[in-house]
């Protein structure tokens, strides 16, 4: 025997051997972790969620904030680009007349116009009238040295300020944040949204650059300070955008501009820069005009969003990362994985939120990471704890005592192969053991059943299901085992042999004779399973039929009271007869030698009858292939004679391809030809008899169909019952033992078949015949879809 305590005690250095494993596994995990956590470390990865993050921060504009587009329609009505500054002049004084809070023209204005040489000053006279105006100026770059480019000085003389407009494109292409300083050699350049809120009623903290305009173009040193990560506000469009076309026609309402920052920019596909954003997608790109509105925007509402610190983004990776530690060490696999995509989901969200109320934008890509990380790890470490138990296990089975079917395998010299095929021997004795178990119970011949100790099925054989009439054990399993048997007592005035109560309260076992509602004899057997604990954990059921048993008894008996009397019955009548005939010393009577006859011959057709009804129930068949079209062809012949005498048509009706079954030929030939007699013996002079094969659902169908009195649906429940001889008192003249149908029944019962009646008083009967198709084996193509075209 296997000693099952010594695993527990051998897992106990294993245990400590998984603490001293797993805890310089997590110390490493979370070196890297931190190590990882810097928001250029996994830069993509970060900028990924990142995105995300910011796509999904989507808010209402202030409504403080119109962009004035250079569009599409404006360019068709305009001409192209660039247009004169006397248009940007009108422009001005169009939106000046509603006393905007001040307006950002997003325009270069770096070379004169020499081809309209006055519209430079009425552009210049246009911003000092509709002040405050604030004008961009162009950095060009010369590799690493840059050039400021300053509008010309008559334009930019009169500006309210110079800002910078410039946006950081990062190597992916996407603008995410904007320099909110600039220095070149001394000078300082604000971002051009700060210049526009800090000129607002003449409140100006900028430092605008020297209104002069660069001529020599000598390269300048070039210093960008105070990243500010931009907090859209939302996809393109989400700023009220008025058509630069239709101020200058005049359309809008009086007051639309006013108390309002405008914006002034190009947002034409033609004209301007376009940029792909976190809160656009790669179909659509976003103004340079409408990324400044949203830095304004920002700027307006105090929102703020800047990347966190690598000190800030490794405590928030960690956090993540520690609580998967301690959680591996106490979770199910199931619920360990569901605890990593938990975390990973919540490393997200928490970026998401934490951006929205701290202005904080986490870089959570090392945490994640992290994560998904230490589940295959862990998972690993877990396969080698189970392995290195397994392998304790294995050698502890190999000490023991060995099934007889199970051949061990030699073990491999590999490390690993050692181990595989270490788990695949012990793999294999389990397997073998459970299939020799379920085999042995399933193939039983009588039905069985084990259920748990509350009596819920949890194995039933296939003897089980056809007992029960179910055409699958599967639908047995979590039944109710008491409520399948509460038929099943010793006769019909006791309980039932096992109840509610037995299932509860007792505990042995029980072993009793008993009948169920079908009227089968039953030997039921229940005995309760113990563990090697000696725990009561189920019950196992047996129901062995001895109804056949029962039934030969019955039929013995049966037999010898039908010896006893009714056969002795007509042979003492003849014996009375001729007693009697030679007292009286007379000549021959013919009356009384026609009564005599009459006599035998009924204890004659008796006798066989019941000869042929036990040889139908109790002989061995010899199955054989029959073509039923031949076979009833026999018959009609055989009985061709009958019904001459009394002027009845017999008409055979076959199908075209032949009917194969498998019979056996004579009692099959008895049963179909006892029907046909009985048709012949019920009918009236000059009728029809109708003898037909059809196919029906992959059975043959055998009809029998006479037209004579017919038998009343009461009656027809017994029809088969032995000697019920249904007309003996409505048509005394019709002869008979009430064996013929009981023998007919029984031979098609005996051949898996089935057959039916249908009748009514005065308009015959037909009876059907039921039985399986069979297709013979060397049956060719054409004849075989004959066959399956009849059925």
């Amino acid at each position: 025997m296997i000693n099952h305590k010594q695993p527990a005690s051998r897992l106990i250095p294993g245990f400590l051997w998984q603490i001293n494993l797993w805890a310089p596994i997590s110390i490493g995990v979370l070196i890297i972790v931190i190590f990882l956590s810097p928001q250029e470390r996994l830069l993509k990865l970060n900028h990924l969620i990142q995105d995300l993050v910011i796509a999904n921060q989507e808010r209402d504009p202030t409504g403080d904030i119109i962009i004035v587009a250079i569009d599409d329609k404006s360019i068709a009505a305009l001409g192209r680009w660039p247009w004169r500054r006397a248009v940007h002049a009108e422009l001005l004084d169009r939106i000046g007349a509603d006393n905007p809070k001040a307006i950002g023209l997003d325009v270069l204005f770096t070379e004169p116009d020499l081809t309209h040489h006055n519209d430079d000053t009425l552009l210049a006279a246009s911003i000092k009238r509709n002040g405050p105006v604030v004008l961009p100026v162009f950095i060009q770059s010369f590799g690493a040295r840059h050039q400021i480019m300053t509008p010309l000085a008559p334009i930019a003389e009169h500006a309210a300020g110079l800002g910078q407009p410039h946006l950081k494109v990062d190597n992916d292409g996407v603008v995410r944040s904007t320099y909110l300083l600039a220095q070149a050699d001394g000078q300082t350049l604000h971002q051009l949204s700060k210049v526009l809120l800090d000129v607002d009623g003449d409140n100006s903290t900028s430092s605008a650059l020297s209104a002069t305009h660069s001529t020599d173009a000598s390269p300048v040193l070039w210093q960008q300070q105070n990243l500010m990560t931009i907090p859209y506000a939302g996809p393109v469009g989400h700023f009220e955008r008025i058509s630069y076309i239709d101020v200058i026609r005049g359309v809008l309402p009086k007051g639309t501009f006013s108390n309002k920052y405008v914006l002034i920019g190009a947002t034409a596909t033609s004209v301007g820069d376009q940029y792909a954003t976190p809160a656009t997608d790669n179909s659509v790109l976003m103004p340079g005009v409408e990324i400044l509105a949203n830095v304004t925007d920002a700027m307006v509402t105090g929102i703020t969003l800047q990347p966190a610190s690598d000190t800030q983004n490794a405590i928030f990776n960690l956090l993540f990362v520690s609580i998967s530690l301690i959680g591996f060490m106490l979770l199910s696999p199931f619920f360990a994985l569901l605890l990593t995509i938990l975390l990973a989901l919540t490393s997200v969200l928490g970026t998401f939120y934490l951006a929205g109320f701290t202005g904080i934008l986490f870089a959570p890509s090392a945490g994640i990471l992290g994560l998904s990380a230490i589940y295959p790890l862990w998972s690993w470490h877990r396969l080698n704890t189970v392995t290195r138990f397994l392998m304790v296990e294995y050698e502890s089975l190999q000490q023991g005592r060995h099934i007889p079917f199970t051949a061990n395998k030699p073990l491999a010299r590999d490390f690993l192969d050692r181990r595989i095929a270490a788990l695949e021997g012990a793999r294999q004795q389990l397997q073998n053991l459970h299939l020799f178990i379920l085999t042995s119970l399933d193939k039983l011949p009588y039905p069985t059943i084990i259920s748990d100790t509350d009596g819920f099925i949890r194995f039933a054989n296939q003897s089980a299901a056809q007992h029960f009439n179910i055409s699958d054990t599967e639908l047995l399993l979590n039944r109710y085992f008491p409520a399948l048997i509460a038929d099943v007592r010793p006769n019909e005035y006791e309980p039932a042999l096992i109840t509610d109560k037995f299932i509860t309260n007792d505990l042995h076992t029980v072993e009793s004779e008993a009948r169920d509602n079908q009227g089968r004899d039953l030997i039921l057997k229940c005995v309760p399973i113990m563990n090697a604990d000696k725990l009561h954990v189920g019950w196992i059921l047996s129901l062995i039929d001895i109804s056949a048993l029962r039934q030969a008894e019955r039929d013995r008996e049966e037999a010898f009271r039908f010896i006893t009397h009714d056969i002795r019955a007509p042979l003492s009548s003849i014996i009375a007869l001729l007693e009697l005939s030679r007292l009286q010393n007379t000549e021959t009577n013919e009356p009384l030698m026609l009564q005599l006859e009459q006599y035998a011959d009924n204890a004659l057709e008796l006798a066989d009858d019941f000869m042929n009804l036990s040889r139908a129930k109790s002989a061995e068949y010899r199955m054989e292939e029959v073509d039923l079209c031949d076979l009833l062809s026999e018959v009609a012949d055989e009985v061709w004679a009958s019904c001459r005498v009394r002027n009845i048509h017999l008409k055979t009706t076959f199908i075209e391809t032949p009917a194969y079954t498998m019979v056996d030929r004579q009692l099959f030939k008895r049963a179909i030809t006892n029907l046909v007699i009985n048709a012949i013996k019920f009918s009236p002079d000059d009728t029809e008899i109708i003898c037909s094969i059809s196919g029906k659902n992959d059975h043959w169908d055998i009809a029998v169909i006479d037209h004579g009195i017919g038998i009343a649906p009461e009656l027809q429940a017994g029809l088969f019952d032995p000697f019920n001889r249904i007309h003996a008192i409505s048509h005394p003249g019709i002869k008979g033992t009430g064996l013929g149908l009981a023998i007919v029944q029984t031979i098609i019962k005996r051949h898996g078949g089935n057959i039916e009646v249908q009748s009514k008083p005065g308009s015959g009967s037909a009876f059907h015949i039921l039985i399986p198709v069979f297709v013979p084996a060397n049956q060719d193509n054409t004849d075989a879809e004959q066959t399956a075209d009849a059925i």
